[in-house]
């Protein structure tokens, strides 16, 4: 499949550059999953073209989320053909990430702007997958393969704590549901999000995938934890108990993906442990 889609690529890039008549069209270098060529379009401006992985419902989530949120915190979308993963979409300029702010307070700043513009609430269903069922699915899969005894327990801890969270913050929100510091780009107008997988929950979810990722370059201490928990509750208007376990949550279930093929990190079931600990003992 793979080498199927990497000999369809250029001649989907031809048939898109001609489709739009880009111009300066230019390949970014920087290795990704996907295949993206900036270029410039008479009809739209400046424009990435992005040629995604054949995961159809990767391009029909990203490009969902992104017309939901129509350009208020994300990137515009200005075309999409599903079945040849091809997504036209708004390049912001200058284009530099919030990592550009060595500064952890700032990066915080932006992002609970980006994602307070990013997280609209849906009002209607829609066919972005809940954050729950995505949730659900890894606890029945770990619950019923014995293969995953070795994180049963942080499992089974997880699925208590993620229905007291749904007590309380239980809002259907469009969640980007991977908004780090390397999906916040700066645009002409501010800050903006790119690359969203598209779910639908309590936007406390989006905060916990981005702390996880900043503490990733920690070595998740009591004091890296404490510090960053009270600094995002300072600016995202959510207790720190709350961030906290929905912290342990959006990590036990990046746990279970990676366990899902075969990847397993010593240190993430640590790290989840040591999360654990602090949630017992706060």
């Amino acid at each position: 499949l793979g080498e199927k889609w990497l000999k369809k690529a250029p001649y989907n890039a031809d048939k898109y550059i001609k489709k739009f008549s880009l111009s300066n069209v230019k390949i970014y270098d920087k290795l990704t999953y996907n295949i993206l060529l900036f270029a410039e379009s008479k009809e739209y401006g400046k424009v990435v073209m992005k040629i995604e992985i054949p995961f159809p419902e990767m391009t029909i989530r990203e490009s969902l989320a992104l017309e939901l949120n129509d350009g208020i915190g994300a990137c515009k979308c200005y075309y999409k053909n599903i079945s040849d993963g091809v997504l036209i979409l708004e390049r912001l300029s200058p284009g530099y990430s919030v990592n550009k702010y060595t500064n952890l307070e700032d990066r915080v700043k932006v992002f609970a702007t980006v994602s307070k513009n990013f997280s609209v609430i849906l009002k209607k269903t829609c066919e972005l997958p809940s954050y729950s069922d995505i949730f659900n699915r890894s606890v029945n899969m770990v619950l019923e393969n014995e293969n995953f005894s070795d994180i049963k327990d942080l499992v089974i801890a997880a699925n208590k704590i993620y229905t007291k969270i749904l007590k309380t913050h239980n809002r259907q929100y469009l969640l980007h549901a991977d908004l780090h510091s390397d999906n916040i780009i700066m645009s002409e107008t501010g800050f903006k999000a790119i690359d969203p997988h598209g779910f639908v929950g309590d936007k406390i979810m989006d905060t916990a995938i981005f702390i996880q990722k900043e503490l990733d370059k920690t070595n998740y201490d009591k004091d890296s934890i404490k510090f960053m928990l009270n600094l995002v509750s300072k600016y995202c208007d959510y207790d720190a108990k709350d961030i906290l376990n929905a912290l342990f949550v959006n990590y036990v279930l990046n746990i279970c993906w990676d366990k899902e093929v075969n990847i397993t990190k010593g240190k993430n079931i640590k790290n989840a442990k040591k999360i654990l600990f602090y949630i017992n003992s706060y």
